[in-house]
Order: C-alpha cells, then structure tokens, then sequence
C-alpha cells in the first residue's frame, strides 16, 4: 500500500539525509520526499538475520565508490524499491563495525 511504503520510506532515508554526499542527497531525498521513488532499508541477510552486529555483507572502497559484496534477504518494501540503504560491513566484528 502506499501509506506502507511511506513508512518504509521514513525509516531507509534519514541515513541520506544525515550521511549521504550532497550528491547522492540530489539524487534520492526529493523524489522519495515527493512519492516518486521509493527506498527500502535492507538489513537481514539469510545466516544473521536481523541481527546487524552479525551481518556478512561487506563494503570496500575502490577509489571513489565502494564494491558491496554479500547478501540481503526479507527487503520489506524492496520489490518496490528504487533504492535501497543497506547496512554493509565496513571495519571489524561486532555492531561498531557496521554502516549504513
């Protein structure tokens, strides 16, 4: 339903808004603000589940982008999505090694 991914949209697209570059903020927050697109937070993955200390999904940089490597499972929202937050592994094990 619609008023569903509203709420979707409300929880994947404050981490734009806080942390997203300038550019990727052009690209998303205005058409997903307008209910044009629409972005899902993808978090579960098939061995951790909702638990994000746990998840496998790993981002390395390669110059100025990043290679995401892993799974997702479970995106609520994501068959509709135009984008996606995802909650990647950027440093060690454990919550504090894990971004958005």
């Amino acid at each position: 339903s619609c008023m569903g991914q509203a709420a979707i949209n409300s929880m994947a697209l404050p981490p734009v808004l806080f942390a997203g570059s300038p550019e990727v903020q052009a690209m998303v927050v205005d058409d997903v603000i307008a209910g044009r697109k629409n972005i899902s937070l993808a978090i579960s993955e098939p061995f951790a589940g909702s638990d994000v200390a746990s998840i496998r999904t790993t981002a390395k940089r390669e110059g100025d982008n990043y290679r995401i490597s892993g799974q997702k499972k479970w995106i609520t929202g994501g068959h509709v999505a135009d984008y996606l937050t995802l909650a990647v592994r950027t440093g060690g094990a454990g919550g504090s090694g894990v971004s958005l």
